[in-house]
């Protein structure tokens, strides 16, 4: 009876929930953006947070920001788990906070994250939902025993929910023996209201790209694909856009120039929404070679893609991480080996003749709707706070 007042008036007056995440926000994080505008509209939200970025591309007025130093050395392991210590300073001024707000959830996004959060505050009894990206679920778990010993032990909380971005995440953390009932896996999704179609502009082939050049993201083997499918087809008037920027992006611009279609080729750079939509709109095609980079970091289940497919592009992509949950070969696109050039060339080549599908459209609405996806995660918020 107690408790059911109890939840009665928690949902009447909305939830306390504290977002906890290191950097707010890197530029490609528009999901954790997102999902922290829309449980405003109806929670009391705050952000703690130890450094932050883009503040003019991510307003919120309620955020904290906390000094914690991630270069501190520690005798416990490699040099990606000395960023998780017990800070006196900081575990203090988390602690007044929290005392102080009285949050019904706590979320971390990031393992890593999680780890730092954990070892800095007591828990009690509040419920703590560990979102799981990408490399935190991959590149970590492979460089550090201690990293996956430290998930074990949390995933043993049972106020801890962690939640995987993909099925592909889920099953690598069960790999290593990191695992919990509370363990269920929630797409992030995109606002498909706002990736609609409209009439496109222009009637040349091109594909496109949108992503941080970075080496998981594939781009050298988009270039090298492309260049082979210009020459087998002799299609001198196929163009192939990027968008984003990022350390390789140099390195790509310099491989365009050897292979010679530096004509066919443009490097856009960051764009805002309304870039990114106007380019996905005119395009032909979207392709993106992800692949596991050399340090073992991989994909969750990219946003681009769900964007393009809501635009209704045919996608070519490659049987990574989680991406072939929402690719099905030869009904949204194609999937090619990671790093097999001609496999892609040749796809590119089967791909080049396809126009736009709804089935993707239809396909993101069903399963990958933000608005849907963040629904469900504060109906899951109101079962965890008893």
């Amino acid at each position: 009876m107690f408790l059911s007042l109890y939840i009665a008036s928690v949902q009447s007056r909305g939830l306390k929930i504290v977002i906890f995440t290191s950097k707010f926000l890197s530029y490609s994080e528009t999901f954790i953006y997102r999902q922290i505008q829309y449980l405003a509209e109806n929670h009391e939200v705050k952000v703690i947070c130890t450094e932050i970025f883009n503040q003019e591309y991510f307003p919120f007025s309620n955020v904290d920001t906390l000094e914690y130093d991630y270069s501190k050395p520690c005798f416990l392991g490699k040099v990606l788990i000395n960023k998780i210590y017990f800070n006196k300073s900081f575990s203090k001024n988390l602690n007044r906070i929290i005392e102080s707000f009285k949050p019904d959830i706590i979320h971390c996004h990031y393992g890593i994250n999680a780890l730092i959060f954990s070892h800095n505050m007591q828990l009690s009894n509040i419920p703590v939902f560990v979102t799981f990206h990408g490399y935190d679920a991959s590149r970590l778990l492979d460089s550090s025993r201690l990293y996956r010993s430290r998930l074990r032990r949390l995933f043993r909380k049972k106020n801890v929910f962690p939640i995987a971005v993909s099925k592909k995440i889920k099953q690598n953390l069960e790999k290593n023996r990191i695992y919990s009932r509370n363990t269920k896996v929630r797409y992030l999704g995109i606002d498909v209201g706002y990736f609609t179609p409209s009439e496109r502009n222009i009637k040349d082939l091109i594909f496109i790209q949108v992503s941080r050049f970075v080496e998981k993201k594939g781009h050298i083997y988009t270039l090298k694909a492309f260049s082979k499918y210009i020459k087998e087809s002799n299609n001198t008037e196929a163009k192939l856009l990027f968008i984003g920027d990022g350390k390789l992006m140099d390195e790509s611009k310099k491989l365009s120039i050897e292979l010679n279609i530096n004509n066919q080729v443009e490097f856009l750079g960051k764009q805002s929404q309304e870039g990114i939509k106007k380019h996905l709109n005119d395009a032909s095609i979207y392709v993106q070679h992800s692949v596991t980079d050399a340090s073992g970091d991989m994909e969750g289940l990219p946003i681009a893609i769900m964007e393009a497919m809501s635009m209704q592009l045919p996608i070519l992509s490659t049987r990574h991480s989680g991406i072939p949950e929402i690719v099905e070969e030869g009904v949204n696109g194609y999937l090619s080996t990671e790093r097999n050039v001609d496999e892609f060339a040749q796809k590119m080549k089967l791909i080049s003749t396809w126009s736009r599908l709804r089935i993707n459209r239809e396909k993101v609405k069903s399963d990958f709707d933000s608005h849907k996806n963040f629904m469900l995660l504060e109906s899951e918020y109101y079962q965890t706070i008893g």
